[in-house]
């Protein structure tokens, strides 16, 4: 009998001579010797071996060590040899495996006659062939995978390309059959030739090891038989033969390790449960990961990532299991990665979706997954709530996830309504963007109904309480809303779950009356009728008041959100205006209050430059306005235009030119336009006739033959009658004159010329227009006067002759003095102050079109005041205001933004400013968000950082740090910044100036290379570093400061002057405070010059206050012996001295505060020498002063 085949730690380790009776190589052939054809043969005479003797010949030591070196140098066989060797391998194991089946049956009839020593020989054969052909499989797997990784392809000689075997060899294929059968003989009964359910630890380990080597080649999972081969082997070894810790670690510190291998992972894990029905391996997985500490994921962001990936593939897959398990990771709730705390509010939407469908079981199982379901509605509340915007923007998506499936309740809707609609001013843009989200697919899957209109609501809803009161006699009405079902069952105060029973029957109940609810609004809106159909008994009434009410609630919650999409419409973020405009067309959709008003403020939009955002207003003015029936396209764009202020005219025009070009306006559409300016369709008024006129004048711009086919239409009905009725028809007419091709100009000429000036020469010059209409005609009249007449200056000059005589005529004028005689003079004088600007009005017209002064231009000189206007954008009156962004705005577009040379300059004036931090703040934030291209923040960061060299205010300080958070840093700019440092030094003792630093050092770390962040990280400890020791010597220079003041109080005197001093150099009287080490002089009067050189020479130092005592400082500076000495800092009030006067007066010194200080060289020799005779001094003045 062959001895053991132990599974070594490596191949080559099956050469070492073993301590015990081992299967080994002993005798191993160098293959890399054999010539070309030597191999062929010696391939041969193996797989011949292999095939003809029994299947454990392969513990033989002679085909033992033949397999052994082939298997060894197999990364340099030809194909062919290859193809010989492994299928003679796999086809011996293949017939293996069912034998173990049949050795079973065998082994248990010898085992009745006692026959138990042979069975046992064959026991152990068969695991010695069984674990050999493993183990050399296993190896193939490994070799082909390390030589197919590393691109070292087995050297071919030219024999063998001749050979059609080549052709046989194809890994891919037999990498999933070696690894298909490897799975197979881990399925199989391995008890009997293992002995026990718990097979070889070294088997099992060798086996798993490879499966999870493999698992981080990501080009081998592609493979789908590979891939599932791997993921049986884990299963099995994982669960059927309990290696469930150590896989567990491996499958952790994959999915740690490499993004790709997430899903595998969980596919291999879901099977496991699956294939077994046991779920161990995932709820220890789930037990280990619920066991990290939080912390250690924000230290490895992209480990993070992944696991908390794999959790929802794994929720996903396991929904029921999780659920369970679910408790072991919520405390990661609390942790600080946002990805770990995303990922779980993905799992608890997976579970809600999943893990609650089929509710089976006794009531008190029920009831403990109904409470689980509930706690976890709760939890996806709360979040909405979390500190990262990452987070609260994976809640709203997994909310929208919810509201698709139709898993959100009633009684829940209106809440999540509520939450969304707070979320549109959050300050994250993506926060927003998912809160957008939420809000369509809320209305587009809605439990009430199509049209969610307040006013219908609230009628069907009153009509129903109505029939409620009926059903409930004696009871009050009151709101039954509440009563909704939040979930499929209700909690009461103690937590538990009541009426489960009935939660079926009530379910069924809620839906059917909300599609009664549906139903009869709809029939209300449809038919106006009062009537209330019937819907059933008191309890289906009562829900359907309820849905009724929940549905009013969400109607009115939508509609308050219209004038925050307003806002969000002005947005900088492209995503913000994109997705403002899906949730209005679908609000208009559904009818919602005030959607139609927001829609025509989305019109101007399509100027703006952002390609994405013009793209989404054109496909929603297709959308909402152009539809398939011609009729019906006309009549919406005429009551766009009429209804539309000046400005959304313009975007109106530039939209339907637009589509014009496009062919998105038919032919059908521009004759259905015609049809209603010419009065063609019943019903149509003068308004709506001179609305189709301007929609067609837009279109004529991008296609100008348009208007000429109704030339005629256009005279006729543009100024005749109607433009009585309708007075802005004619000015619509003027303009489609104008915009006629210069065909159809000149047909205009030559049929309707004359009939066409007169009237354009009435509309000017008479008086029949009112004057709110009259100027705008006017304007456009003199244009198409202009335009069409060959010599527009002659009639121009008549009409400004007639113009003149309407204003200055003889009769009008005695008419006038009469008026004034009878005191009625005002009201006629403004009378003709109207006459007068007109008159004024058509002169300016005609100057401005005659082309005088074409050259003539102005230039607006701003520079050295650009801060005053940048004041403005904080003005209190918003109009002010927003006039002041609107010239920012244009001022950036020009050239290459003004605004990036000119920041600066106001940031100088504005710090000088007694402006509030809130508006500086706000102006400077305004300013630099004009600013685009990361060039120009590159140099404003160099700019902005030389501007701390030239400051020592502490608030201008502030103030360059707040500009400098505000920029948007690149690689470059933040490098930039670093080497910058010994410009701000001084500056980082503040705290303030720090805090704006450490803001722009967090958003250089959220999106910087590994090489960058290093150099952050370094640049944040010195920041600190340097901040600690500025404060530090700060704290230093208060407590020396306050010793010396504590110091100085204790030794301090007072010297008053003598009165009856008759020397020529009289002093001026004075109060003297000094000390031994330092003398502070607060004057009264003049100090003189003696007195100051006495104290100069015999003090350590002198403060002087005052400015007499400064000039004179410095101009005896020059003739003593002396040092000037600024000192660095002092800090306090000096203390007081009191000296008590005999008649109990008590005379003080004042409070001085520091200037300047005096050293001189041999002060402390002379200070200790006249110590005495100073004291002496003031002894005597002191009594002459007493007497």
């Amino acid at each position: 009998m062959a001895p053991n085949f132990v599974f070594p730690q490596n191949l080559r380790a099956l050469e070492e001579e073993p301590e015990e009776n081992r299967l080994h190589a002993q005798n191993p052939i160098d293959i890399a010797t054999l010539r070309p054809s030597q191999l062929e043969e010696f391939v041969k005479g193996v797989s011949f071996d292999l095939s003809d003797k029994e299947l454990f010949c392969i513990e033989e030591p002679d085909v033992f060590d033949r397999v052994y070196s082939l298997i060894r140098a197999f990364s340099i066989l030809t194909p062919s040899c290859k193809f010989n060797l492994v299928e003679s391998l796999r086809s011996n194991f293949c017939v293996l495996l069912p034998n173990v089946d049949s050795l079973s049956r065998v082994s248990q009839g010898e085992q009745d006659h006692d026959e138990d020593a042979p069975v046992l020989d064959r026991v152990t054969s068969y695991r010695n062939a069984f674990k050999i052909y493993t183990f050399f499989l296993s190896n193939v797997v490994l070799a082909e995978e390390s030589n197919t990784s590393s691109g070292n392809n087995a050297k071919v000689t030219a024999t063998s390309r001749k050979k059609p075997l080549i052709n046989s060899w194809n890994w891919e294929s037999q990498r999933g059959r070696i690894l298909n059968l490897i799975a197979n003989s881990l399925e199989i009964n391995l008890v009997l030739i293992f002995g026990s359910s718990d097979l070889d630890e070294n088997y099992l380990s060798f086996v798993v090891k490879n499966a999870f080597s493999l698992f981080e080649n990501a080009t081998l999972l592609k493979h789908f038989d590979t891939k599932d081969a791997l993921c049986r082997i884990i299963g099995a070894c994982a669960t059927k033969y309990h290696y469930t810790a150590q896989s567990c670690a491996s499958i952790i510190h994959l999915v740690h390790k490499y993004e790709f291998v997430v899903t595998h992972m969980a596919d291999a894990v879901a099977g496991a449960e699956k294939k077994y029905a046991d779920g161990t391996l995932a709820s220890s997985i789930i037990r280990e990961i619920g066991r990290t500490n939080p912390k250690s994921y924000v230290k490895d962001p992209v480990g993070a990532e992944n696991v908390g990936r794999f959790l929802v593939e794994l929720s996903d897959r396991l929904p029921k299991l999780f659920s369970t398990n679910i408790g072991l990771l919520v405390p990661h709730f609390g942790g600080e990665s946002y990805k770990i705390r995303n990922a779980l509010v993905g799992v608890l939407g997976k579970l809600i979706a999943k893990a609650f469908k089929d509710i089976e079981g006794e009531v008190s199982s029920k009831s403990v997954r109904l409470r689980t379901k509930q706690a976890m509605l709760e939890i996806l509340l709360e979040r909405c709530r979390d500190v990262s915007a990452y987070t609260r923007s994976r809640v709203l998506q997994v909310w929208a996830e919810l509201c698709e499936e139709h898993l959100v309740s009633i009684g829940l809707w209106n809440e999540v309504a509520a939450v969304a609609a707070g979320r549109l001013e959050d300050k994250s843009a993506i926060v927003r963007k998912s809160a957008l989200n939420l809000l369509i697919i809320m209305l587009q899957h809605n439990p009430f109904g199509p049209q969610l209109r307040v006013a219908s609501f609230e009628a069907t809803l009153e009509q129903y309480k109505k029939k409620l009161n009926e059903l409930e006699p004696g009871i009050e009405s009151e709101s039954v809303e509440d009563g909704l079902p939040s979930e499929n069952g209700t909690c009461d105060g103690d937590g538990s779950i009541d009426s489960v029973n009935d939660e079926g029957e009530a379910k069924e109940q809620l839906d059917s009356s909300t599609d009664s609810a549906l139903a009869h609004v709809e029939a209300g809106i449809a038919h106006e009728d009062s009537s209330v159909p019937d819907v059933g008994n008191l309890e289906q009434t009562r829900a359907l008041v309820a849905s009724l009410e929940a549905g009013l609630r969400f109607s009115k919650c939508v509609s308050a959100t219209m004038p925050i999409l307003v806002q969000l419409m002005a947005s900088s973020s492209a995503t913000d205006v994109e997705n403002t405009i899906h949730l209005l067309m679908r609000c208009k959709q559904f009818q919602i209050d005030g959607a139609e008003a927001c829609l025509r403020k989305m019109l101007p939009l399509v100027f703006s430059q952002d390609k994405s955002i013009y793209e989404a207003v054109e496909n929603a003015f297709i959308t909402i306005y152009v539809r398939k029936s011609p009729v019906e396209t006309g009549k919406n764009l005429l009551n766009l235009v009429i209804y539309s202020n000046i400005g959304d005219q313009a975007a109106l025009e530039c939209i339907i030119g637009a589509l014009v070009s496009k062919g998105d306006i038919s032919t059908s559409m521009i004759s259905a336009l015609w049809d209603f300016f010419c009065f063609n369709v019943s019903g149509i008024t003068a308004e709506q006739s001179r609305g189709a006129l301007s929609v067609l004048c837009m279109a004529a711009k991008s296609s100008t033959g348009i208007l000429g086919s109704h030339l005629q239409d256009i005279i006729d009905i543009g100024f005749g009658r109607w433009a009585k009725v309708e007075p802005l028809l004619a000015r619509t007419a003027c303009i489609a004159i104008q915009r006629l091709s210069e065909e159809h100009k000149k047909k205009l000429l030559l049929n309707n010329g004359s009939r066409v000036f007169g009237i354009i020469e009435s509309l000017i010059t008479g008086f029949w227009l009112p004057d709110n209409i009259w100027y705008a005609t006017a304007d456009k009249a003199i244009s198409a006067l202009y335009t069409i007449h060959p010599t527009p200056e002659t009639l121009a000059a008549d009409l400004v002759k007639k113009s003149f005589g309407s204003v200055f005529n003889c009769s009008e004028g005695d008419e006038l003095q009469n008026d004034i005689d009878n005191g009625i003079r005002t009201v006629l004088t403004t009378v003709h102050a109207s006459k007068l600007s007109r008159y004024l009005f058509v002169i300016s017209h005609v100057i401005s079109f005659s082309g005088l002064g074409p050259d003539c231009g102005f230039c607006f000189i701003v520079k050295g005041h650009i801060n005053e206007m940048a004041l403005r954008v904080e003005d209190d009156d918003e109009r002010i205001s927003n006039l002041a962004k609107l010239f920012f705005h244009e001022l950036s577009k020009k050239g290459s933004n003004p605004i990036y040379n000119l920041l600066p300059d106001i940031l100088g004036k504005l710090a000088n400013q007694n402006l509030k931090k809130e508006s500086f703040c706000n102006i400077i934030q305004f300013l630099i968000g004009s600013i685009k291209k990361d060039k120009q923040m590159e140099a404003l960061v160099e700019k902005l950082c030389n501007r701390f060299s030239g400051v020592t205010d502490v608030r201008q300080w502030e103030y360059i740090s707040y500009c400098l958070s505000q920029l948007a840093f690149t690689e470059k700019g933040m490098k930039k910044l670093i080497e910058l440092f010994k410009t701000y030094e001084p500056a980082l003792s503040e705290d303030s100036v720090m805090d704006h630093f450490r803001n722009i050092i967090n958003k250089g770390k959220k999106f910087a290379k590994p090489e960058l962040k290093v150099c952050i990280e370094e640049f944040e400890e010195k920041l600190n570093k340097f901040h600690m020791v500025r404060k530090d010597q700060e704290v230093t220079a208060r407590s020396a400061q306050i010793h010396q003041q504590k110091i100085c109080g204790k030794e301090c005197f007072v010297v008053a002057r003598n009165a009856g001093e008759d020397s020529a150099d009289s002093y001026s009287s004075f109060f003297l405070v000094f000390s031994a080490s330092n003398i502070r002089l607060n004057h009264l009067y003049v100090l003189p010059e003696r007195i100051y050189l006495f104290l100069l020479f015999y003090t350590t130092d002198v403060e002087v206050v005052g400015p007499s005592m400064e000039r004179r400082t410095r101009s005896l500076n020059d003739a003593s012996n002396s040092e000037l000495v600024a000192p660095e800092e002092y800090l306090g009030s000096s203390s007081e001295v009191a000296e008590s006067e005999p008649d109990g007066i008590e005379v003080k010194s004042p409070d001085v505060n520091v200037k300047g200080a005096f050293k001189s060289s041999d002060k402390k020799n002379i200070m200790k020498n006249q110590n005495s005779d100073i004291s002496a001094i003031t002894r005597r003045n002191l009594r002459s002063k007493r007497r």
